[in-house]
């Protein structure tokens, strides 16, 4: 799916969940691309029970995350299939003042998993890329771009290779939290 919110004077919250995954869950092996979605808001909060899937643009004053944000592909459930991945994560990019990854949050772009059983030549989704550019960052959460898991996989299956983190501070960079790559 495709997102286009250009209103960069307006504040938004997100308590549910906006999905624009490539391929929805439980189809694996979807093909085709992320779209190429872009927010451009003063303030976007993701509430914690916010759970936004997105590749794109996110353009903001304050990023505050209370909930799950990031592009993370959606997971393969599908047993005795050949050749069927779960989905790769997404590209995306994160521009802004102050972002905010309160406790028990997280931002990803996590590969989709395997999660059924006797999979062959199938492998788990690959991470996605992560660029954060900000002036000042708040980090008590996760960053994640790991890439899927296998662990269904017990004939044969491949995990997914990690994807890739830039992160740009302006200012002191104190981590509390957790990267995972």
């Amino acid at each position: 799916g495709y997102l286009n919110i250009n209103e960069p004077l307006s504040n938004s919250t997100i308590n549910g969940t906006v999905d624009l995954n490539k391929g929805e869950y439980g189809n694996c092996d979807n093909g085709g691309s992320w779209s190429d979605s872009y927010i451009n808001l003063s303030t976007l909060n993701i509430g914690s029970s916010g759970y936004v899937k997105m590749g794109g643009t996110v353009n903001t004053n304050q990023l505050i995350v209370n909930g799950i944000f990031g592009g993370d592909g959606n997971d393969c459930p599908l047993d005795g299939i050949t050749g069927n991945d779960a989905n790769d994560a997404s590209e995306l990019n994160i521009i802004t003042e102050l972002l905010d990854i309160n406790d028990g949050a997280s931002i990803s772009s996590q590969g989709g998993n395997l999660t059924g059983t006797n999979f062959f030549d199938s492998r788990g989704g690959h991470g996605g890329t992560l660029n954060i550019s900000v002036n000042l960052l708040y980090f008590d959460g996760k960053i994640s771009v790991d890439g899927g898991r296998h662990a269904g996989a017990n004939l044969y299956g491949d995990g997914g290779n990690a994807g890739r983190l830039y992160l740009s501070s302006q200012e002191n960079l104190d981590i509390n939290g957790t990267i995972s790559i």
